[in-house]
């Protein structure tokens, strides 16, 4: 007999790459209530969870939060007797079970509870200031680098290689952070530009925290090198340059709203280029 398949309904609220998710949430409070668009599908076999068909990646994490809404029980019955998980309405009466991970057979402190769903608080008490900065942290929308290296094409055996990004780096902090909330809590995610790491594809890494844009001026062939270059020794058909800017990012939330360090954000660009010596020009 083929197995009973339902869909359940599972919020997660974990970190990864930072980028908006469709279908936004309603604004309330400072920032964007996790709502309806932080809601992943799963399926369940007889009523056990069996495989994520949603956004894989986001539920390894052992700080996940996953939650389930299931039928309200009779008098009499215990919480969660009636595995038969629901996509929630707001202001319909339900049975709220979460667990942290992948471990759906203990249930989170607090739950099973009965809850009035609304989508501006799915889970009420149980997502704290954390998890929405991991959250706010992985929405950040950051700009992809654009690499420009002087001389542009190829590059030259024994002649600075000037390195710089065309693309925005020193970010407005004020339009680029994100703010989520759930409920009464909220927090922050405040990106501040700190570095571009490079990889020139000759086994060099560089750090270069200054002159990260300066490209050169034919106007002005006398100027000073930047500090950020490099020299290549060897000739080669094909070097990958990589460049990967790296910002660090700071949070506040509901609960201390002085903004205090998170971690880094990055985001990785590349282009290969021919490294060539001058003499095989001039023959």
């Amino acid at each position: 007999m083929a197995a009973l398949i339902v869909v359940i309904t599972v919020l997660t609220v974990v970190g990864g790459a930072a980028s908006a998710p469709a279908g936004a949430g309603t604004p309330t409070g400072p920032g964007i209530t996790l709502g309806p668009d932080s809601v992943v599908v799963d399926a369940a076999d007889r009523g056990e969870a069996i495989r994520v068909v949603a956004a894989p990646e986001r539920v390894s994490s052992a700080r996940a939060l996953h939650c389930v809404f299931l039928d309200v029980p009779s008098i009499g019955a215990p919480l969660g007797s009636l595995w038969i998980p629901r996509r929630p309405v707001d202001a319909m009466l339900y049975q709220l079970w979460c667990w942290r991970g992948g471990d759906s057979s203990t249930a989170v402190a607090g739950t099973p509870r009965l809850v009035v769903y609304d989508r501006r608080d799915p889970v009420p008490g149980l997502i704290d200031a954390w998890d929405l900065a991991r959250e706010a942290s992985r929405r950040l929308l950051l700009p992809a680098p654009r690499l420009a290296l002087s001389p542009a094409g190829d590059q030259v055996v024994g002649v600075d290689t000037w390195l710089a990004l065309t693309s925005p780096t020193r970010l407005d902090p004020v339009t680029a952070s994100v703010t989520l909330q759930a409920g009464a809590v909220w927090s922050t995610a405040i990106p501040r530009f700190s570095h571009v790491e490079w990889d020139l594809g000759d086994g060099t890494r560089l750090r270069c925290t200054t002159d990260i844009d300066r490209v050169f001026d034919p106007a002005r062939p006398q100027a000073p090198p930047p500090a950020c270059r490099h020299v290549y020794t060897t000739a080669a058909a094909a070097r990958v340059v990589t460049a990967r800017p790296v910002w660090t990012v700071d949070w506040r939330s509901s609960a201390d709203p002085v903004a205090r360090p998170y971690g880094t954000v990055s985001r990785a660009g590349s282009v290969t280029v021919a490294v060539i010596e001058l003499q095989s020009l001039i023959r």
